[in-house]
């Protein structure tokens, strides 16, 4: 069976590292699958929703602030600012992009597999 060649360049494979790289902490992890289950409903979430979520405490603290700096540099959230309150929504394309990539490595092992 012809095993299919996955076409990347540079700057894809940086790009992929530094998400992938973000989503390796489990507190960055979390803020993501908490701004996932949060955005179903179009609104997102504030930075005190998402440090209640992650710390039980809804009051932002630096270290959400942190977590979500490196997510938005990261590609994996925006962040807009909605009269005093900050809004975090999950970056839908970016998130696709990654199941993509990860879906094209899932077919290869399962070709190999075989």
């Amino acid at each position: 069976m012809a095993v299919e060649k996955i076409e990347m360049v540079s700057d894809d494979v940086e790009d992929l590292s530094r998400a992938f790289r973000a989503l390796g902490d489990a507190t960055r992890l979390g803020i993501v699958t908490f701004l996932c289950q949060a955005d179903k409903q179009g609104q997102g979430a504030t930075v005190g929703e998402v440090s209640k979520a992650v710390t039980g405490v809804s009051k932002a603290n630096p270290r959400i602030s942190f977590h979500l700096k490196e997510l938005r540099t990261a590609g994996l959230i925006t962040v807009e600012k909605q009269g005093k309150f900050i809004i975090c929504r999950p970056d839908w394309g970016r998130l696709a992009t990654l199941g993509t990539f990860l879906t094209a490595i899932t077919a290869l092992s399962e070709a190999i597999a075989v």
